[in-house]
């Protein structure tokens, strides 16, 4: 198998009816795949259960789930994604039987969908320049104090406006 797509992740919106997901990122064994549901306030919860992996041919994979219980909602979300294991799993003998395939299967292939699970991941952290002198944890700090002030004075708005108008403001959101 070759690694040609970058895809290491899917994210499905429930819609109370769908079950099942099909999975469109290579993977090199299904118990590498993972199961993610965030809930409409945006906590996620790792699946353990109350899930199946079908493999009706090879690239043609689905997640079901929820197997037992009602399909998701809207508003929620099932992220499935490939979580490869940070092993070597070829061990080449000086003069034993070589396989061509296995090499790339198990140890080019692995290495690839692991250098592309960390790009993933690196993506949704904060980052810094290269040549600055703030850390990303300080500069995440400001972000979350930036924004509990921005929302600080979005609810004295609100209340404000609320008592200009004599209405309630409830159906105003910040954009």
């Amino acid at each position: 198998m070759t690694i040609e797509s970058t895809q290491t992740k899917e994210i499905y919106e429930g819609n109370g009816v769908a079950t099942e997901f099909p999975v469109r990122f290579p993977y090199s064994k299904p118990e590498t795949i993972r199961l993610v549901v965030t809930a409409p306030d945006g906590v996620e919860d790792l699946v353990t259960r109350d899930f199946s992996i079908e493999i009706s041919s090879p690239g043609d994979t689905s997640v079901k789930y929820p197997v037992a219980a009602a399909p998701l909602q809207p508003g929620w979300k099932l992220t499935i994604y490939r979580d490869t294991p940070l092993t070597q799993i070829v061990d080449l003998i000086y003069g034993g039987a070589f396989n061509p395939d296995a090499l790339e299967r198990d140890a080019f292939d692995r290495i690839v969908m692991m250098i592309q699970e960390l790009d993933e991941a690196l993506g949704r952290c904060v980052k810094v320049s290269i040549g600055s002198d703030i850390e990303p944890e300080e500069l995440a700090g400001i972000i979350y104090e930036l924004l509990n002030k921005i929302q600080y004075y979005w609810q004295l708005i609100k209340d404000a406006m609320g008592q200009l108008s004599g209405v309630a403001c409830d159906s105003m959101t910040m954009v």
